[in-house]
C-alpha cells in the first residue's frame, strides 16, 4: 500500500492541474492490512474538474491500473495493479469546502491551498448496465477480503448488501416495473425464477463465499466478465475455501 501511494503520490504532484492529494479511511488511521482499500480524494483546479471527471487516463499515467468505474458524477472506484481497490473523488477545492467531511491526511498540497474547511458530496446518477456490472465485482472481491480478514458481519453487508443490491439490478427482467428507488422491493414476485434468491442467494455468514460463487456464475452466464478482475476475485474464492479447510481440521 506505502509503494502505492507514494507512486500515486509522485505522478499526481507532476500534473499542474492537481492542486492536493488526501487519504480518507483505514489508510488514514494507519489501521490498513492486506485486505483494506485506498479510499483518496484528487483536488483539481475548477477549471480542470470536467476534464479530470470525464477521463481518467491521467490516473493510468501515474499507477497501473487493471479496471475503473464510475459511481458518481464525481466519483469513481478503481482496481490497481497488485489487487487493491480504491473508491476515490476528484473535486475542486471550492466543492470540497462546501460539504462536511471526516478528518482525512494530506499527501501533498500546493502552496497557499488552505484545506481547514469540509468535503465533497457524491453526486447521485443513473447508472448503465456496466456500471452496475463494475459495481457488483468491486464490492463481491472488497467482502471476500472482508471475509477472509474475520469481518463476517461487514462481508455480509458487501456481498448480501451492495453486491446483490447490483446483482439485482444486473439479473431483473427487461420491461418489468421495479421500485425505482428500491430494487429489492417485491423483486421475488417479479422475477421470472420466482423464489430462486431466498434459496440460493441469501444465507448465514459462514455461507457468503458460496453465495458470492452463485453470483458471480450467474452474471457471468449473461455479461462478459473483465478477466484480471474473474482471476483475483477466483483467487479469493480460492482462500476462502483454504481457510475453511483448516477450521474444519481443528474442529475435529
Amino acid at each position: 500500500m506505502d509503494s502505492l501511494i507514494r507512486a500515486l503520490a509522485e505522478g499526481l504532484w507532476k500534473l499542474p492541474d492537481i492542486e492536493a492529494l488526501l487519504l480518507f479511511g483505514s489508510v488514514s488511521r494507519q489501521q490498513n492490512d492486506a485486505y483494506s482499500d485506498l479510499d483518496f480524494l484528487v483536488i483539481v483546479k475548477e477549471s480542470a474538474v470536467p476534464l479530470y471527471t470525464a477521463d481518467l487516463d491521467w490516473l493510468s499515467r501515474c499507477v497501473t491500473i487493471d479496471a475503473v468505474s464510475r459511481e458518481g458524477e464525481d466519483s469513481f472506484n478503481v482496481l490497481f495493479a497488485g489487487g487493491i481497490v480504491g473508491d476515490f473523488g476528484v473535486v475542486s477545492l471550492k466543492h470540497f469546502g462546501e460539504y462536511p467531511h471526516e478528518a482525512g491526511v494530506v499527501v501533498f498540497q500546493r502552496e497557499n491551498i488552505d484545506l481547514s474547511s469540509s468535503n465533497i458530496r457524491i453526486l447521485p446518477s443513473v447508472r448503465t448496465q456496466e456500471e452496475w456490472l463494475n459495481r457488483f465485482l468491486f464490492k463481491l472481491y472488497l467482502g471476500l477480503g472482508r471475509y477472509l480478514r474475520g469481518e463476517r458481519i461487514n462481508a455480509h453487508t458487501l456481498i448480501e448488501g451492495e453486491a446483490l443490491h447490483a446483482f439485482l439490478h444486473l439479473v431483473k427482467t427487461p420491461g418489468a416495473v421495479y421500485d425505482p428507488y428500491q430494487i429489492d422491493r417485491h423483486f421475488e414476485s417479479i422475477h421470472p425464477s420466482g423464489d430462486f434468491l431466498s434459496e440460493d442467494y441469501i444465507g448465514s455468514l459462514t455461507d457468503l463465499p458460496d453465495i458470492g460463487r452463485r453470483m458471480l456464475s450467474e452474471v457471468r452466464s449473461r455479461y462478459p466478465i473483465h478477466p484480471e478482475f474473474e482471476s483475483r476475485i477466483t483467487y479469493r474464492f480460492e482462500e476462502c475455501e483454504r481457510v475453511k479447510t483448516i477450521i474444519k481440521m481443528t474442529e475435529k
